[in-house]
């Protein structure tokens, strides 16, 4: 039996099934750009031999940039359904990945910055998200 909270209703376990899935997900995924954010800098330099200032530059634009993608991730969640904008933001944060298979540099950072922006927009609504289904 459960124990009761004040007033004798049954208390929630605290980790629930969605909380659960939802923060492997994020474990998962924050594991992944961390791993590419890391490994980023060498690429461009050793691989591609650009210059030290395209790193610069990709890393400026995702996090110049990626507070307004997570004003409209957060907005849209509020619009929408926080699961499906957190989910579509998970997806798309392997382009991240993606641009370790380019030759160019303008490839490499787009595909590097088109996946950080997703990661940004998806942060809102995956912490409004954990909000509602865990207890306060």
């Amino acid at each position: 039996m459960r124990p009761a909270m004040e007033g004798g209703a049954p208390r929630r376990k605290w980790l629930t099934r969605d909380a659960l899935l939802l923060c492997l997900s994020a474990f998962f995924a924050d594991t992944g750009y961390q791993a590419v954010a890391a490994v980023f800098p060498l690429f461009l330099v050793f691989q591609i031999h650009e210059d030290v200032f395209y790193v610069g530059l990709f890393f400026a634009l995702p996090y110049g940039v990626g507070s307004l993608f997570a004003y409209v991730g957060g907005r849209a969640g509020d619009r929408f359904n926080k699961k499906y904008v957190a989910l579509a933001g998970n997806l798309l944060i392997p382009l991240m990945s993606l641009s370790g298979l380019s030759a160019g540099v303008a490839v490499a950072g787009g595909l590097f910055v088109a996946g950080w922006w997703a990661r940004y927009s998806r942060t809102p609504a995956r912490r409004a998200w954990l909000v509602e289904v865990t207890d306060p």
